[in-house]
């Protein structure tokens, strides 16, 4: 049967609607697949972001607590630390001793004598030099009562302050 020319036109726009139907579901199918894995991919970018960050932030508080975001002068330290707490007036002294630089780091020492405190200032004054925000260390320590009040402590204090340098092998 011989097609006129009439529904040979209309065969050939159907024909060219499909065609142009199939083009256009092929092309949605494939960009709806390229969406899904771009969505797949910033979800990753994203959890990895919040990964960046919280390490970062991780990174900051031990190198503020090691002392590498400025330098620190041990008396200096402890004086803050002390006096943060209010206890200012009942530091005796703080005489540095030893210390130097050794490969990567630096290290400062000093003994610190502190007088009539109470049980509470003592824990008080350890949790602060624990919590202290740079690499500071009690490596002995020696408490006595006092003789006429029997409820106070004197203590005597050698802390150790580790700084790192940042150089390998100075």
């Amino acid at each position: 049967m011989r097609l006129n020319r009439k529904h040979r036109i209309m065969a050939l726009a159907v024909l060219v609607a499909i065609g142009l139907l199939v083009f256009i579901s092929v092309t949605a199918l494939k960009k709806k697949a390229d969406y899904r894995k771009t969505k797949k991919q910033y979800k990753e970018m994203l959890s990895v972001s919040k990964e960046f960050l919280r390490l970062r932030e991780k990174v900051s508080m031990v190198e503020d607590r090691a002392g590498l975001s400025e330098s620190r002068q041990l008396p200096v330290v402890v004086e803050k630390v002390v006096a943060d707490m209010g206890l200012k007036q009942k530091l005796q002294s703080v005489k540095p001793f030893g210390g130097g630089a050794r490969t990567g780091y630096n290290v400062q020492e000093a003994e610190v004598a502190m007088d009539n405190l109470t049980l509470n200032e003592l824990i008080n004054v350890l949790y602060g030099i624990y919590h202290a925000p740079a690499g500071l260390f009690v490596t002995s320590a020696e408490f006595k009562r006092d003789f006429s009040a029997h409820e106070l402590i004197d203590a005597k204090m050698s802390l150790k302050l580790v700084e790192f340098s940042g150089k390998k092998g100075s």
